[in-house]
């Protein structure tokens, strides 16, 4: 075997190779895993920087359980890929020894997430009896936690490590759950990123919330239920926030106090209704929203209410800004409207004409209970409005919704105005189709010119049908 190249002993090399790799953000895929497991092994300057990698990304605990002896876990897995793991069984008692192996891989282990459900979760329970240290991952970086059952809620506290920077809690549902907050700050003192789920106990969770935030002084992205007013004012002077989501309806409105300019750095909105968003966008913000999302509305939208919030979205957003505007809700019952229904809860051309001043837009996705009631001259003025338009969507809710009036001549428009379209979701009238009549070039003739369009009347009647390009 030859020498190695003495640039490999440097150690920055070696990092820079195993990065290539694997994959700079997440887990390395499988045939990058089995290349950094040869790379390993290979000489021992590549052993530590390849170990790192393999373990930085962490979906499960199982990889920890084994690593230690054999004859300690008793690990039944299913078939079937959806269902994962079935039991996890202690055989005997866990000895200092058997954490010897595990403890060379724990600190290497920067992004660990959580939302399997298992049968058996009793294995929390004996780790945290005897854990290696203070923490399983002493390092952690990243954490996301949405453990199922909701019992193993509190084995969270395991993983709370005080370098996690970027933190995630789902499934939130009992008082004890929330009171994990009341030390979280403390314990995780450099957040940045916080991301706060609560699935039950609103109310008597709002105080708590409120408390927690309060503490944050470094936080860029925030997504809590809901805040008091104290708590949205603090966050309101942070130098860094430039992500809100707000996933809760809240009962009053959120306002800043003496009517002065705040959120320095605030360029993305998300909340769960066109009526919260409306109060915060028209207060005085430092910088322009570069992204609004409304998620999750409780309520489906009348017409009347999205018209009152397109209006107000041109009226109090930057128009030279805007780049992304998303409008989603489930809608599950649409199937249950009638005729009368669907034109109330559907969008015609005229709702979402305000829009049309934002010509810097480049992803629309607006999805609304019965759909939008268009038209080809519609169709152009939104072709000739977005002209920077990469991801375009115009939804319904799951069942039923307002029959289009777009046909093909209509979505023609796209690709005379939109160069940079390379997603389009909409309904068209495909019983009304184009005949292209393409001039075919002969030898010595000039260059052919551009298709020729003419629109025909259709022979039978079918469907509307969704386009999906």
């Amino acid at each position: 075997m030859g020498k190695m190249h003495r640039a490999l002993e440097i150690h920055e090399i070696a990092e820079m190779i195993c990065e290539q790799i694997g994959l700079p953000l997440g887990a390395p895929g499988r045939f990058a895993l089995r290349d950094l497991v040869v790379l390993a092994r290979t000489a021992t300057i590549f052993l530590n920087p390849a170990l790192n990698i393999i373990w930085r990304t962490q979906h499960t605990i199982l990889n920890v359980l084994r690593c230690m002896p054999e004859d300690l876990w008793d690990i039944t897995e299913s078939d079937d890929d959806f269902d994962g793991i079935t039991s996890i069984r202690l055989l005997r008692v866990i000895g200092s020894n058997d954490w010897e192996r595990p403890f060379f891989y724990l600190h290497r282990v920067k992004f660990f997430s959580i939302c399997s459900t298992f049968e058996d979760a009793d294995f929390f329970e004996a780790i945290s009896l005897c854990p290696p240290g203070v923490f399983i991952f002493p390092n952690l970086e990243r954490l996301f936690w949405f453990a199922d059952p909701t019992d193993s809620f509190h084995h969270v506290r395991l993983f709370l490590a005080p370098s996690i920077t970027d933190i995630t809690l789902g499934r939130i549902g009992t008082v004890s759950h929330v009171s994990v907050l009341s030390t979280l700050a403390a314990k995780c003192p450099s957040l940045v990123k916080v991301s706060i789920h609560i699935h039950a106990v609103q109310e008597l969770a709002l105080a708590t919330v409120s408390t927690f935030v309060r503490r944050l002084a470094h936080i860029e992205l925030l997504t809590v239920p809901e805040l008091d007013e104290m708590a949205f004012a603090h966050i309101a002077e942070l130098p860094g926030l430039s992500s809100l989501r707000f996933n809760h309806p809240a009962e009053s409105v959120y306002r800043l106090p003496g009517g002065t300019a705040g959120f320095r750095a605030l360029t993305e909105l998300t909340t769960p209704t066109m009526e919260c968003a409306t109060g915060l966008i028209a207060m005085p913000l430092n910088r322009p929203l570069v992204k609004l999302i409304i998620l999750r509305q409780p309520m489906p939208p009348t017409n009347l209410v999205a018209r009152q919030f397109y209006s107000d979205v041109a009226k109090y957003c930057a128009h030279a800004s805007l780049r992304h505007i998303g409008v989603y809700g489930a809608y599950n019952n649409t199937d249950a409207l009638t005729a009368d229904q669907i034109e109330k809860y559907s969008a015609g051309g005229d709702i979402l004409s305000p829009l049309f001043s934002f010509a810097n837009l480049v992803l629309v996705d607006l999805v609304h209970p019965a759909g939008f009631d268009l038209d080809n001259a519609t169709v152009l003025a939104i072709a000739r409005a977005w002209p920077r338009i990469e991801y375009l969507a115009l939804e319904a809710g799951a069942f039923r919704h307002v029959r289009s009036r777009v046909t093909l001549e209509g979505l023609y428009a796209f690709a005379q105005h939109c160069p940079n379209l390379r997603n389009l979701e909409m309904t068209f009238d495909a019983t009304v189709f184009l005949k292209v009549k393409i001039i075919r070039r002969r030898s010595g003739a000039p260059k052919t010119p551009l298709p020729v369009l003419r629109s025909l009347s259709p022979r039978s009647k079918t469907p509307s049908a969704p386009l999906n390009s």
